[in-house]
């Protein structure tokens, strides 16, 4: 499957913007730059595995394959938050909550590899 990182980038603007979330927020959480999140969400992915973190790391509440689907559509939230009504407020707690299991399952993974 070709990812045509544009319309990916611009897709996880939307959930970004839609939870509420700032593009500091998100690079906060995945320690990387903001300017790294900006380059992603209008196509110019410098890293693949940036790319990945930013999937993974927006997937503990959005429906990644409906994101990737041509299918997808802000207005379908019931499809892309996995079928949750999930406020802004919750969903940053959680993906907060997540950072530090994320952090060592892309640590066990560079081990891996």
């Amino acid at each position: 499957m070709e990812i045509n990182t544009v319309v990916v980038g611009e897709r996880l603007k939307n959930i970004r913007v839609d939870l509420g979330m700032t593009q500091s927020h998100v690079a906060n959480d995945l320690n990387i730059n903001q300017s790294m999140v900006s380059k992603i969400e209008n196509g110019q992915v410098v890293h693949s595995d940036t790319l990945l973190a930013m999937l993974v790391y927006y997937g503990q509440v959005a429906n990644i394959s409906f994101l990737l689907s041509e299918e997808f559509s802000l207005a379908n939230r019931d499809i892309l938050y996995n079928k949750n009504k999930i406020l802004a407020s919750v969903a940053k707690e959680k993906l907060k909550l997540l950072r530090e299991e994320f952090d060592k399952s892309v640590d066990d993974i560079l081990e891996f590899l």
